[in-house]
């Protein structure tokens, strides 16, 4: 290559093409609650969004470090899911779960991480012939499962099979082993047409040599939660490009397919003595705008609790310190804009987290695809 391609080449970003194919809409839903309200309905279908990743339940440790338990089930059926949509059934697994497992000897932990991939098979099937009261969604292939009852097959209209599932755990170098095993198993026991993916945090994108690859298909990029909540200097640890950009470099050398999630949601961060005790998530900014309750302390970011009282149903005490913690629109476009140029140039999905009635009002439709492109 000539010096003058050289340049060129450089100034376009490494000779990536502009643009990558359109990412498909998606969005997180992470509650237990049985319905999808009518305006997160009507922000879903004005975003043209049809796959929903679903939060199913999460699996914590027991006072049996060989028995995990489902926690926080997902209350069945989800009135107001459009007939259409792709759902991806997610569970969230503590690390604290595997590092438990990790106390028991080498056979006992093989023995106990297969079974913990049953119990969630078992149960996620369980619970996708619930979605619908009248049943409907099925995974994608499950007429190739022994162990599927002929009901359970028989697709509902034109409800769309289930094409995955997600695992969501953030994994450290201690138990990356016992969690990759259980990947595989659970692998093992799915359909050769029902994907699975694992959410992937930027560290771990950033160190693979320490953290591994996880023996799955494809990984979500949990674009968010990136700085430290519970320092005080934090400035937004949600959404943070400074803090980001450390973790670029080794982006496009990941070698799963990566889909990505990005988040629209906001909280406050409570401190109390020093040490942050709650984070409040839902709330109304414009409560902090009472002067007989709350100081502002240099802008719109910091208070001080001058009396105590409650807010969003919690307690707080006078002297109490908040801080606001959201995603602005300028900020999101930045962080898409981004990853865009970063990323490999390939189909993915772009999910928004989450949906609940606070994002939908924090950032409307048209702002949404004004920023994304959608």
């Amino acid at each position: 290559m000539n010096g003058i391609g050289l340049v060129l080449c450089l100034s376009a970003n490494g000779c990536r093409p502009a643009e990558s194919p359109q990412p498909q809409p998606a969005v997180y839903r992470w509650k237990t609650s049985p319905e999808i309200l009518p305006a997160e309905r009507a922000w879903m279908d004005s975003l043209g969004i049809r796959r929903l990743y679903l939060r199913f339940f999460d699996i914590d440790r027991s006072a049996d470090p060989a028995r995990p338990l489902p926690v926080a089930p997902l209350q069945l059926p989800l009135k107001n899911l459009p007939d259409s949509a792709e759902v991806v059934p997610v569970v969230f697994i503590t690390n604290r779960t595997f590092e438990a497992l990790l106390s028991l000897d080498e056979e006992q932990q093989k023995t106990a991480i297969s079974e913990l991939a049953g119990h969630i098979h078992e149960k996620i099937r369980a619970m996708e012939g619930r979605l619908y009261a009248s049943g409907g969604h099925l995974p994608k292939g499950a007429a190739l499962s022994r162990q599927t009852e002929p009901a359970e097959i028989l697709p509902k209209g034109d409800k769309i099979p289930i094409p995955e599932w997600q695992m969501d755990c953030d994994w450290t170098p201690e138990t990356r082993d016992a969690y990759f095993y259980f990947l595989e198993e659970l692998r093992r026991l799915l359909p050769d047409s029902l994907l699975l993916s694992a959410t992937i945090r930027l560290h771990q994108v950033k160190y693979p040599e320490q953290t591994g690859i996880p023996p799955v298909d494809r990984g979500m990029l949990m674009f968010y939660n990136m700085d430290n909540v519970r320092a005080a200097d934090t400035r937004n640890s949600i959404l943070d490009r400074s803090v980001a950009s450390a973790y670029y470099n080794r982006l496009d050398e990941y070698p799963l397919p990566l889909d990505v999630a990005l988040p629209v949601f906001g909280w406050v961060v409570v401190r109390r003595e020093g040490k942050v005790v709650q984070l409040l998530s839902g709330l109304d900014e414009r409560a902090l705008a009472d002067t007989a309750r709350f100081e502002a302390l240099g802008g719109a970011k910091l208070f001080r609790v001058k009396r105590s009282t409650y807010l969003n149903a919690y307690y707080l005490y006078a002297g109490d310190s908040l801080r606001v913690e959201k995603v602005e629109a300028d900020s999101l476009r930045a962080a898409w804009s981004d990853l865009r140029m970063r990323l490999p140039r390939e189909r993915r999905h772009l999910a928004l987290y989450h949906l609940d009635t606070a994002s939908v009002n924090r950032l409307n439709h048209e702002e949404i695809r004004h920023i994304l492109g959608w």
